[in-house]
């Protein structure tokens, strides 16, 4: 993606950085929970009985951090890359590119803070790997919960604003050309916050309760689970918002579904694609 010679620094550092996050933690997830359950059944009974303490200990903790930078990470990646469209519009590429990364350093370095909380806050006799069993009661009601909905509302907030920009300039263009405004920014607005809506917003309604003791332990495992894939999928869908609309980034994908390096333009444009929100091809 980054040998495409239309794909700018500034277009790629967010989705690249978004896949491979992705990518290298969910790995990180799947690797640790088999061998969590190699270290835990993998041995002879009295091994258990010995070690199992002590390997329920390291894992869960192990588990934990991961879990929660995947969640921090995830969440504070999509405010930012919100943020930096926004300062995009007012701003050289120069400087929004030095703030790109300067806000993808600091997303990296606050869910590092955020998830190594389970190493000093924590409830040890926890009889599984799950968040509500492992996190104390005030940490899911006083910290995650409200960095969810802040930056929830960051995102409505700052989205609202630059739809609202966006179509005033469509609207102004559309006269200018004798053509109807065009309402594609819109979808785009509901497409990342509705998909990042429907996807984290159970999962974290049902941490709340599960933290709250309002569910029945029969099925409160399943439910959570089920929460936290629905969750997971919201990360692979985000580099596909990104590069929606953008012919460089579909042409760049498609040469790499057909195992070939992006180095060429097959398109046949000469202009650096637009961001998402501002709609249409290039002039």
């Amino acid at each position: 993606m980054m040998t495409h010679p239309k794909i700018s620094d500034q277009e790629f550092c967010f989705p690249g950085n978004e896949q491979m996050k992705e990518t290298f933690t969910t790995m990180l997830y799947m690797s640790n929970d088999q061998i969590t359950g190699f270290a835990l059944n993998g041995s002879d009974e009295h091994m258990i009985n010995v070690n199992h303490s002590k390997h329920q200990t390291v894992w869960i903790t192990v588990e934990s951090l991961l879990l929660l930078c995947i969640l921090c990470g995830n969440t504070l990646t999509i405010c930012a890359v919100v943020l930096s469209r926004r300062l995009a519009r007012a701003t050289s590429s120069q400087f929004v590119l030095k703030l790109a990364w300067t806000v993808i350093g600091s997303g990296w370095i606050y869910s590092m803070i955020i998830s190594i909380t389970p190493l000093y806050w924590n409830n040890w006799p926890a009889p599984s790997c799950e968040l509500h069993e492992v996190l104390p009661v005030p940490f899911t009601m006083l910290v995650l919960t409200p960095n969810f909905a802040l930056i929830w509302i960051v995102m409505f907030l700052v989205y609202w604003r630059i739809w609202r920009e966006a179509a005033s300039v469509r609207r102004r263009w559309g006269n200018y050309q004798g053509k109807p405004p065009d309402g594609k920014s819109i979808q785009v607005v509901l497409l990342v916050l509705g998909s990042f809506s429907i996807c984290w917003m159970p999962f974290f309604t049902v941490l709340i309760l599960q933290a709250l003791g309002c569910l029945r332990q029969s099925f409160s495992s399943t439910l959570y689970k089920s929460a936290l894939a629905l969750a997971m999928t919201n990360s692979w869908m985000n580099p596909l918002i990104y590069a929606w609309k953008n012919s460089e980034f579909l042409s760049a994908f498609s040469q790499l579904l057909h195992c070939k390096i992006p180095s060429t333009d097959p398109t046949g444009c000469g202009s650096i694609g637009q961001i998402a929100l501002e709609g249409g091809p290039s002039q």
